[in-house]
């Protein structure tokens, strides 16, 4: 039985969001070692919130430099950073879990070629021709 795990209470109602549509996805349990990977991924979402939010609350992509130059906002870099975070972390967790099926299928294979016999037939014993 498949238990969800809590959401930690400072995440925000984004984190929350993105919390839930992981853990739910992957049906991820409290004890799985991909919570890392989540907890990180949220924290960058919380960080690309407070990006927006500043860039929003400027309202410009660009501010002009010392040589009248327009140069790009930080908080884009920071926007930039956080989605290609986000975008790893769940990638991690994908394949975390692929891997985990991929070592189950390979087990199965190996339990059922060791109950065919050495010939890798079911009932065992060599066949001459």
């Amino acid at each position: 039985m498949w238990k969800k795990p809590y959401c930690p209470r400072h995440f925000t109602d984004s984190q929350r969001r993105l919390f839930d549509v992981i853990v739910t996805d992957w049906q991820l349990g409290p004890g799985d070692s991909e919570m890392e990977y989540v907890r990180l991924a949220c924290e960058a979402q919380g960080t690309l919130d407070l990006a927006q939010a500043e860039l929003d609350r400027v309202g410009s992509l660009t501010f002009l430099d010392r040589f009248e130059q327009p140069r790009e906002r930080p908080e884009v870099a920071v926007i930039t950073r956080c989605r290609g975070q986000i975008a790893r972390m769940v990638k991690m967790v994908g394949e975390s879990k692929q891997a985990y099926e991929r070592a189950a299928l390979a087990v199965q294979a190996a339990e059922r070629r060791a109950e065919a016999g050495p010939s890798g037939r079911r009932g065992g014993g060599r066949r001459y021709n």
